[in-house]
């Protein structure tokens, strides 16, 4: 690995009379692979993800977070962003993360993030309405979070989906937009109730294949949901997906500026 090119070297005889080599710009790699990127500090990032087999003909659900990640809190040595990895790895499940601003402070659990094959998208850098912004401005709210990824990843990571605070959006906000903006069907309101049996409930009166859900991990009580609603959406016959995964598996094709509010409904 040098100067962002993987290079395979074969010598005479092993692949037949001559020797060969190779050169592969590490951002052509895709996003099944992180290299040692020589951020030492930082866990992990020398793992390959797996892809993952989905069952298109077997229901889906993509759970999906905002405004992380966490850092320590009480009970929470590790935050919550943490705690929510660990519960989906148990469980042979993955979700989306909408990062901003926190990817500076918490570099480690971004990172976490996509080495643990679920998937980091933005929520704008700071979390403005970006309906009452324009031209550079604007500009920054959208692309910022994906630079702060890109280089924390050695580019070898590309932010694919966004999540407009507060779910606004005008025509300005999707002409502008390099990509799709993830909307939502079902709104636990983990952040207004803050009551876990509450968000359960909000979530399984509604999940249906396809459905995109919104939660936050900023809210301990958001991590108690999700111990108590991982295995019910399981049992039910759910695989639990990215937003990526979902669409993907549904052969569903989006754009930049489209809304998506779950992968049977999406609007310009």
């Amino acid at each position: 690995l040098k100067d962002g090119m993987l290079i395979f070297n074969f010598p005479a005889g092993k692949l037949g009379e001559n020797a060969y080599r190779w050169e592969f710009p590490v951002s052509n790699l895709g996003e099944h692979f992180l290299l040692d990127i020589g951020q030492g500090t930082l866990p992990e990032n020398n793992v390959r993800i797996a892809p993952r087999v989905i069952d298109p003909n077997k229901p889906m659900v993509a759970l999906t977070f905002d405004d992380g990640p966490t850092g320590k809190i009480e009970n929470y040595p590790n935050g919550l962003t943490n705690y929510l990895l660990d519960g989906l790895k148990e469980r042979g499940a993955k979700a989306t993360f909408m990062q901003g601003v926190r990817v500076e402070k918490y570099p480690e659990t971004t990172l976490m993030v996509i080495n643990s094959a679920s998937e980091a998208a933005s929520h704008s850098y700071n979390h403005p309405k970006l309906t009452k912004l324009k031209g550079d401005n604007l500009l920054f709210q959208l692309n910022r979070t994906t630079e702060l990824v890109q280089e924390l990843t050695g580019w070898q990571y590309t932010i694919k989906h966004f999540r407009p605070p507060y779910g606004a959006a005008n025509a300005t906000v999707k002409e502008n937009s390099a990509y799709p903006l993830i909307m939502w069907g079902i709104d636990t309101l983990d952040w207004k109730t803050l009551d876990p049996v509450q968000t359960v409930e909000n979530t399984m009166s509604a999940v249906k294949d396809g459905s995109i859900v919104l939660m936050h991990d900023i809210h301990a009580e958001t991590v108690t949901a999700v111990e108590s609603l991982l295995p019910q959406l399981i049992e039910a016959g759910y695989q639990l997906v990215t937003v990526d995964e979902l669409l993907q598996a549904k052969g569903v094709e989006v754009y930049n500026g489209q809304r998506v509010f779950s992968a049977y409904d999406i609007k310009d």
